[in-house]
């Protein structure tokens, strides 16, 4: 009687009627792909850039535009995402699994900071907006793999920058800044600082492995990697500069611990280079960032920010546990209610470390920087030359440090909508999602579809 039970369900599955039912299934869950994951991560990642047109030139005006189109463009991401969970529920569950732990415990502390917030609904909007721009990003790799996630990234950031050069071309009165930021390159960003990290990532993004000129895809990251840099140049932007160098450094230091068999030797050597750099930049880094902030007329704390930080640590020490709530600082008018007394009127806090420390207190600070620093970690002692998920690791640990290394000077790099949000998330998810697949002993990639990204079926 077993086998007779067996061979019937054999014949069940090998059915026509069942292979009819299983074809169905997987072309719908490719359509899922095709038309709702990749055009929401395309969404997400150029709403982050707030690019747009005409914003104003002066620097005293442009924080105040944002166009409603732009909230819209924003808010059609909910249709896309809801459709992407009702239809794999399973893979969405999954990715929010994966996370781990202490992202549900940094949920809890920044629910706590939404309660007791000065504006709850304010914060509520905010959280809900950079969980809107996230989960695209955590769909694609989930669905996609790494590589295929990266691939799509690299090509829309190629694509959002030569966007902006023809802007550049078509619209100079408007793509340069005036005032005291005259002649700073923008594009179609809000400021010439987030268009010159922009180009800063973009180039990281878009290294070729190799250099083989029998590939037009290789000569056009090359390229692409160039005008890159001059749109860092053109933006006048220090940080950018210091970007561009920082990323290069990284990409090559993976590299070499990727050859290094012995974990424990990559964990004491990383560490020790982290621990090189922070003295560096204490004592004779200081120097050379001045000499770099030099060239382009401004201090070594890159405009006169510490005036600022100064002026806000102890607004910061007054609500150290929950903070002021969620994004409360990321409103000007709220903002400029502690800053009173800096005659130049500044915007942001130019720190996002202080900026959630302000919004959401010490206790989100350091979980969130665990989550981070982590990451990188785990990520140099998986990264692997041989490999198939290596270029993608690598590519992730460099825009975690770029993200960290850009976060002391501006605000809203880390939990808020802004261009490195995305990039930000796919990269700590990519490495979670590493860690669990390594556990499994599975794959992390998906297939590639000529050139562009492929259709499978959802792990």
């Amino acid at each position: 009687m077993p086998e007779r039970l067996q061979d019937g369900a054999v014949a069940v599955a090998n059915s026509p009627w069942r292979r009819r039912e299983d074809a169905h299934a997987s072309r719908m869950i490719q359509a899922v792909g095709r038309y709702c994951i990749i055009p929401a991560a395309i969404i997400a990642i150029y709403r982050s850039t707030q690019m747009w047109y005409g914003y104003p030139t002066s620097q005293g005006d442009n924080a105040l535009n944002d166009p409603f189109l732009m909230q819209l463009v924003l808010y059609s991401l909910v249709p896309l995402l809801a459709l992407t969970t009702l239809t794999l529920p399973r893979m969405a569950a999954r990715s929010i699994v994966e996370m781990g732990p202490m992202v549900a415990l940094l949920g809890v502390f920044l629910f706590g900071s939404i309660v007791t917030s000065a504006n709850p609904q304010m914060s509520l909007r905010g959280l809900v907006q950079i969980i809107i721009l996230a989960l695209p990003m955590i769909y694609l790799r989930a669905f996609y793999g790494a590589r295929g996630a990266f691939e799509l990234l690299r090509k829309v950031m190629g694509v959002l920058l030569v966007i902006n050069f023809l802007y550049a071309a078509l619209f100079p009165h408007i793509a340069f800044m005036s005032g005291s930021l005259n002649g700073a390159m923008r594009g179609m960003f809000v400021h010439k600082n987030a268009y010159g990290a922009y180009c800063a990532m973009t180039f990281v993004m878009m290294v070729p492995p190799d250099i083989n000129i029998r590939r037009w895809d290789r000569l056009l990251q090359v390229g692409l990697c160039g005008l890159a840099m001059v749109g860092a140049v053109l933006s006048k932007s220090s940080t950018a500069v210091v970007l561009l160098i920082v990323g290069t450094g990284v990409l090559v230091m993976i590299n070499i611990l990727s050859r290094v068999e012995q974990r424990s030797i990559r964990a004491i050597t990383f560490g020790s280079a982290l621990v090189f750099a922070i003295l560096l930049a204490g004592g004779a880094g200081t120097a050379l960032l001045g000499e770099v902030a030099g060239q382009f007329g401004k201090d070594v704390t890159l405009s006169g920010r510490a005036e600022i930080w100064q002026t806000l640590w102890p607004v910061a020490l007054d609500k150290p546990w929950l903070g002021h709530g969620f994004a409360m600082f990321r409103q000007t008018a709220y903002f400029q209610q502690f800053t009173t007394t800096i005659a130049w009127g500044p915007r942001s806090t130019h720190n996002t470390y202080l900026e959630i420390v302000l919004n959401s207190g010490f206790p989100v600070l350091i979980v969130w920087l665990s989550i981070v620093l982590g990451a990188i970690f785990r990520a140099v002692l998986l990264v692997n030359v041989t490999k198939p998920d290596y270029r993608p690791l690598q590519k992730s640990v460099a825009a975690i440090v770029l993200v960290l290394l850009v976060s002391t000077s501006e605000a809203g790099q880390m939990l808020g909508p802004q261009p490195s949000w995305p990039i930000l998330v796919l990269a700590l998810y990519c490495i979670a999602a590493a860690t669990n697949g390594r556990l499994r002993r599975n794959s992390v990639d998906g297939p590639t579809w000529n050139g562009w990204v492929a259709s499978p079926a959802p792990r």
